[in-house]
C-alpha cells in the first residue's frame, strides 16, 4: 500500500500554500480587486489569486468557492469574487477553493484577512483657481472672465475618480452646478464675492469625500 504524505497548510505572507498527491503546490491569496494588493477595504471587492505550481489556476478549475467571516461560513458557490459591505468592517475573511476534478473533495483554504474601513476621497493641496489661464487669489474680475479651477485627487484605497462636484456661486446664489471646472463671469455677478465649492467623488468605496471652497474674487464695495 502507497503512504500518501500530506504536507501541512503553511500560512505565508497571508497567503495560504498546500500540497496534496496530484495538486502540487497551491498558493491561494485573497487580493483587492482594486489595488491587486491584499488590504481589503469596505466598499470595494475581494478577488482570489491561485497559482499552482508558480502557474495561475484558471477559476474554471476550482469546483467551488466557499467564503469566511471570523471563520464561520457566509457564501459559496462559483463565483471567485464578493463585495465587501460596512458589515464585514474589523472581520477577517478567509476563502476556502474545492478544486474540480479531485477524487476526494479537498478544501485549501487562504489566510485570514482583515477588513479595514474605506475613507472617503480627498483633496490634496487644496483648489488651484486660474482666470484667463492666470493663477492669483482674490483676483478682481470683468465681465467674461473664464475661470478654470484645478485640484489633486486623491484615495487612500486607490478607489479610482468619478464625477467630481463642483459649484461656482456668490455668497446667496449658487451660479453653476456640475463637473465642468471652468466658469465664465456674467454681468449680473459683477462685483458680487464669488466661491467655488468642490466635492471629490470615487468611482467605488466611500464615494462622497468633504466639501472643499475657495474664494476667487472679493467683493467690491
Amino acid at each position: 500500500m502507497k503512504t500518501i504524505f500530506l504536507i501541512l497548510t503553511l500560512f505565508v505572507s497571508g497567503c495560504a500554500l498546500a500540497q496534496l498527491p496530484g495538486t502540487g503546490n497551491l498558493y491561494i491569496a485573497i487580493v483587492n480587486q482594486t489595488t491587486n494588493k491584499h488590504m481589503l477595504y469596505s466598499g470595494q471587492t475581494a478577488g482570489v489569486k491561485i497559482l499552482r505550481n508558480s502557474q495561475t489556476l484558471d477559476t474554471q478549475d476550482v469546483a467551488e468557492f466557499i467564503w469566511y467571516l471570523d471563520g464561520t461560513e457566509i457564501k459559496r458557490g462559483p463565483l471567485d469574487q464578493l463585495k465587501l459591505s460596512d458589515a464585514y468592517i474589523g472581520q477577517r475573511l478567509s476563502v476556502g477553493v474545492v478544486l474540480a476534478n479531485q477524487l476526494h473533495k479537498k478544501e485549501f483554504r487562504s489566510h485570514r484577512e482583515l477588513i479595514h474601513r474605506n475613507s472617503p476621497p480627498r483633496i490634496l493641496l487644496g483648489i488651484r483657481a486660474s482666470v484667463n489661464g492666470n493663477y492669483s487669489h482674490l483676483t478682481n474680475l470683468t465681465v467674461g472672465d473664464k475661470i478654470t479651477v484645478d485640484f489633486d485627487y486623491f484615495d487612500y484605497e486607490g478607489d479610482k475618480q468619478g464625477i467630481d462636484n463642483i459649484i461656482f456661486r456668490t455668497d446667496t446664489k449658487i451660479l453653476q452646478q456640475g463637473s465642468s471646472r471652468e466658469y465664465s463671469v456674467q454681468p449680473e455677478y459683477m462685483g458680487l464675492r464669488l466661491w467655488v465649492e468642490v466635492t471629490p467623488v470615487a468611482e467605488t468605496g466611500v464615494k462622497s469625500g468633504r466639501n472643499y471652497k475657495y474664494q476667487i474674487s472679493q467683493q467690491d464695495r
